[in-house]
């Protein structure tokens, strides 16, 4: 079975979400993937107070299909989709129906967690295989937060690779969301500054990526990073049977 959840948008209207999000990397994996059972999950808006309940919807479809005899798990999701990804294999070792189930593999595009109480910092043990497509902090692009998912519990394995492109472009989407074309970082409906953000470290180190964007980057190349992450995603997912 695969869960995969999309990444984050400023709308709820469903239509309007799919329109932005296609083409996306989980939208593809969704429509590709050799696993029987398998549903598309849309990612939250910028409030980020659909967490839980797209997590409880991944639930419920594993739940159905283990009832089914499908126990082989894989989740995949992108920016915010990926930390909901991360919190729904947490859920899985607390529920007396799936504790003997482990996450055959996880496939994370630039997981990050917006979401103060969503535990979804460090993957969990029961994930077996994890994989996660990070952005290089040099492009700066989302310079004023950092990933999650970049530890793993034993005995889960995690592989991570940066790559020279933005947010946006990690999922598949490039050029869609910042364009980090100057140091100054982008401005958005839903951005602050990196100045502006970067000032609260003093009431809350840690919590922002606060590294300065230093090499502006190029259309193209985002195309070339967004194409590189499929390949290298791919290859992975393919060693598990999760695509062709």
């Amino acid at each position: 079975m695969l869960i995969a959840i999309d990444g984050t948008s400023l709308y709820w209207d469903h239509e309007k979400y799919r329109q932005q999000m296609r083409g996306s990397l989980i939208n593809e994996l969704d429509a590709t993937t050799r696993e029987p059972h398998h549903r598309y999950l849309r990612g939250p808006t910028t409030s980020g107070v659909q967490d839980r309940w797209i997590a409880d919807e991944a639930l419920g479809s594993i739940r159905e299909w283990v009832r089914r005899g499908d126990r082989r798990v894989v989740l995949a999701g992108y920016s915010r989709g990926g930390a909901v990804a991360i919190y729904v294999a947490r859920r899985l070792q607390r529920e007396d129906w799936a504790r003997e189930l482990k996450v055959a593999c996880l496939a994370l595009f630039d997981a990050v967690d917006r979401d103060l109480v969503l535990n979804a910092t460090t993957i969990p043990g029961n994930v077996e295989h994890a994989y996660h497509a990070l952005r290089d902090p040099r492009v700066g692009s989302r310079s004023y937060f950092g990933n999650c998912g970049e530890t793993i519990d034993h005995p889960g394995k995690l592989i991570r690779h940066r790559f020279f492109g933005t947010h946006a472009a990690m999922g598949g989407l490039p050029f869609t969301g910042d364009h980090p074309l100057h140091e100054e970082a982008a401005m958005g409906l839903t951005e602050l500054p990196y100045s502006v953000v970067a000032s609260a470290r003093i009431a809350a180190p840690g919590m922002v990526d606060e590294r300065p964007r230093l090499v502006p980057i190029t259309h193209a190349q985002d195309q070339a990073a967004a194409a590189a992450v499929k390949q290298w995603m791919w290859g992975h997912l393919r060693a598990h049977g999760v695509v062709a």
